[in-house]
């Protein structure tokens, strides 16, 4: 059958999807200070969570606040170390797994 494999056929699978605001769209300069993801299957959400990642010199554009609805003082009281939010995210099922520098 076209499509037995999709997830929306196997309900007791879990999956992961996550979404990053980033500072723009260039690969290496551009830093994601919002990470959010979700745990979820067909049916349930099992895991929701958003952590703002800090950067010191984390430049957002009045533009990209607007769209995005970025406020410095929330992210500013709110945002943890990039490892420490990475290490988290890591630990999802499905989560991504990056290589790490040493």
């Amino acid at each position: 059958m076209i499509g037995n494999t999709l997830r929306r056929y196997q309900p007791e699978r879990r999956y992961c999807v996550a979404d990053y605001e980033t500072t723009g769209l260039h690969l290496f300069e551009s830093k994601p200070w919002q990470l959010a993801w979700i745990v979820a299957d067909a049916k349930e959400v099992y895991e929701e969570e958003m952590h703002y990642i800090w950067f010191a010199d984390l430049k957002v554009s009045a533009q990209a606040a607007a769209v995005t609805g970025f406020d410095y003082q929330v992210y500013k009281d709110q945002a943890r170390p990039p490892r420490e939010v990475l290490d988290r995210f890591e630990e999802r099922p499905g989560g991504f797994q990056f290589e790490r520098s040493r």
